[in-house]
């Protein structure tokens, strides 16, 4: 984090100790005198891990280990090659950042490899992590799918319609993509908004009812846009993304300071650009299918929903390996390549006119 912020001669300000159960890292504006603090552990018997110009012989005195590990832990991640270091450690211990807040997350998947060669023994002791979530994922997309898209099968079959295989695939992408887009954009809005509104309740409340109101809104008025209209409404979004991207942040900045109500308004009008244009493409789309076959509305209903269901869990998932900004920019990707599908379902219905 020190590398991270450019801190001059950050070595002189970082001390790191321990005692049989805890370590204790300690982080400094002004240089540590090196001499206070080790009288401090010589005193109240704690081993020295790590301060300035510290020697290996000063450290692992009153809690032996048969190597000193945290020493050398300590000298590699300072080192020039601490990203080496960080990557070949069979766990992620890398720091947390406001894009990847995650502190608790410490699993890798070189992790299953020390819990295949350590067997059962090293379970209790390690950090799971987002495996938790992939773990859910797996059943959660497999109930989903029972609940959402199998039942419609059946009301097909009983209704004579054309089986699951001729279901159409660009439908099947595109209102897949546009529930998985979503909530791509809506997962990591909400994080982001904690930051500036001090608290995850304040953030929860306020991107969930803007997002929805204002992309009811969208939904409302989407009937009364061409649908050559349409088709750029993809680009648009991917366009808000990528200026979001690149002035969030700066924005959060220059606001923060204010009064809360203040702050309120303003993240309102933020979530409400894209919220607003984000409602448009689901009736849209449900619109141009069913000129072409009011058959697959229902198709289009179940596989937007089961999308949305699964998507929240695999936006947590990719937000602790990537990042929340990178969730964005895959659902702003995401929203151009339903756009393209959308042309191509518009040129289909057309010409089947």
């Amino acid at each position: 984090m020190m590398k991270q912020n450019k801190i001059k001669k950050f070595e002189k300000k970082i001390v790191f100790i321990r005692s049989a159960n805890t370590a204790t890292l300690c982080v400094s504006k002004m240089n540590f005198n090196t001499n206070l603090v080790k009288n401090f552990c010589t005193k109240n018997t704690f081993d020295l891990i790590y301060t300035y110009n510290i020697t290996k012989e000063q450290t692992n005195k009153y809690f032996k280990l048969k190597n000193p590990i945290f020493y050398n832990a300590c000298q590699k991640i300072i080192s020039n090659n601490s990203e080496q270091f960080l990557a070949e450690y069979p766990f992620y211990i890398k720091y947390a950042t406001d894009n990847s807040p995650y502190y608790f997350n410490f699993f890798k998947f070189k992790t299953f490899k020390m819990i295949l060669n350590t067997k059962t023994k090293q379970i209790p002791f390690t950090e799971w992590g987002y495996v938790v979530l992939i773990i859910l994922l797996i059943p959660t997309t497999i109930i989903s799918f029972s609940f959402i898209l199998l039942p419609l099968y059946f009301i097909k079959k009983k209704n004579k319609i054309k089986s699951y295989r001729s279901l159409n695939l660009y439908t099947f992408l595109l209102f897949f993509i546009i529930g998985i887009s979503f909530f791509f954009i809506e997962m990591p809005l909400i994080q982001k908004f904690a930051l500036f509104l001090s608290h995850p309740v304040y953030s929860l409340s306020i991107t969930i009812s803007s997002i929805l109101i204002f992309s009811g809104i969208g939904s409302y008025l989407s009937g009364k846009f061409s649908n050559k209209i349409k088709i750029y409404i993809f680009p648009i979004i991917f366009l808000i993304i990528i200026i979001y991207i690149l002035t969030l942040d700066y924005i959060f900045n220059l606001f923060i300071s204010k009064n809360f109500i203040y702050k309120v308004v303003i993240s309102i009008f933020l979530i409400s650009i894209p919220g607003f244009f984000m409602g448009i493409p689901f009736p849209s789309a449900l619109n141009l299918i069913k000129k072409k076959s009011e058959n697959l509305v229902p198709w289009a209903w179940g596989i937007n929903g089961f999308a949305s269901v699964i998507s929240s869990l695999l936006a947590a998932i990719l937000a602790v390996l990537t990042g929340f900004m990178n969730i964005i920019l895959i659902a702003g990707l995401l929203y151009l390549l339903a756009g393209i599908i959308y042309w191509r379902i518009r040129r289909i219905a057309v010409s089947s006119q």
